[in-house]
C-alpha cells in the first residue's frame, strides 16, 4: 500500500523546491507516492489575485478535486506548513496526517513588520544579486520583485489578520508534527512549543544542525524524519 504525499513550498518558493527531498524519500522507499504543488503567483503560474493563505488553501482542494483524491498526507515547509495547518482544521477530512518543518505559526502587527524588511527587492537586487538571480529562474517568466512584494503585501495582512486563532488550532484533530531546525535563526523555538502545546494531536521535533533555507537542510535528515512518521513500520 501506498502512501500518498503532498508537499507544499514555503514563501518564495516552487514546487521545485521540494523535490530534490521527495527524490530521495523515493530512492529510499518505493512506497512514497509523492506529488508537487505551486502556489498560484509561485513557479510561474499566474497570480489569482493577491496572495492568501485560504486562497492558497483553497488550490490545493481544487488540486485535489482535479486528482481525484478524497484525502492525502501532507508536508509543508514554511509557508507552506501554515497552509498545511489551515486545511487540517477547516478540512480534517481531507488531510490524513500532517508534517510542519520551519513554519512560523506568530502572526501579528510587530512580528509582519520585521519580516518584511527583508523582503524589499531592490536592495535584494542590489545586496544578493545571486539570490535575485535564483528567484527570477525560480519564478519565470513572472517578475520575481512582484513574487517578493505580493509576499510581503501577505505578511502584513497576516500580521493585521492571523488566518489561525487559537481556538481553532486547539480544535485540530489531525495529527501533526511540529519540527523545527535548531539553527533556525527565523523562527524560534518558544513559538514552535507554544503551537505544539496548543494541538491535541502533535508530534514536536527539533532537528539537529537544521537552519530555515530548505536549500541548506540535509536532505537525508530531512527524509529520515518524513519517513520515520508517515511510514513509521519502515
Amino acid at each position: 500500500m501506498q502512501t500518498h504525499l503532498l508537499c507544499l513550498h514555503g514563501a518564495l518558493g516552487s514546487a521545485q523546491q521540494t523535490k530534490a527531498l521527495t527524490d530521495h524519500c523515493r530512492s529510499i522507499h518505493p512506497r512514497f507516492e509523492v506529488q508537487h504543488f505551486n502556489f498560484s503567483g509561485h513557479g510561474g503560474v499566474k497570480a489569482n489575485g493577491p496572495y492568501r493563505i485560504e486562497t492558497f488553501a483553497g488550490e490545493v482542494l481544487s488540486w485535489m478535486d482535479e486528482q481525484g483524491y478524497d484525502s492525502i498526507d501532507i508536508f509543508g515547509y514554511s509557508m507552506g506548513g501554515y497552509v498545511g495547518m489551515w486545511l487540517a482544521i477547516h478540512y480534517p477530512e481531507r488531510v490524513k496526517s500532517l508534517f510542519t518543518l520551519a513554519t512560523k505559526w506568530q502572526w501579528d502587527p510587530e512580528t509582519a513588520a520585521r519580516e518584511v524588511r527583508m523582503l524589499n527587492p531592490d536592495k535584494i537586487a542590489e545586496k544578493v544579486p545571486a539570490f535575485a538571480a535564483f528567484l527570477k529562474e525560480r519564478h519565470q517568466p513572472l517578475d520575481w520583485k512582484e513574487v517578493v512584494r505580493s509576499t510581503a503585501e501577505m505578511m502584513i495582512h497576516m500580521g493585521d489578520h492571523p488566518p489561525l486563532s487559537h481556538a481553532a488550532i486547539s480544535s485540530s484533530k489531525t495529527l501533526t508534527v511540529i519540527a523545527r531546525g535548531d539553527k533556525d535563526n527565523m523562527i524560534s523555538q518558544e513559538e514552535s512549543k507554544a503551537m505544539y502545546a496548543l494541538l491535541p494531536e502533535a508530534l514536536y521535533l527539533q532537528m539537529e544542525d537544521t537552519p530555515h533555507a530548505f536549500e541548506q537542510m540535509d536532505l537525508n535528515r530531512v527524509s529520515e524524519a518524513i519517513i520515520a512518521f508517515f511510514l513509521p513500520e519502515v
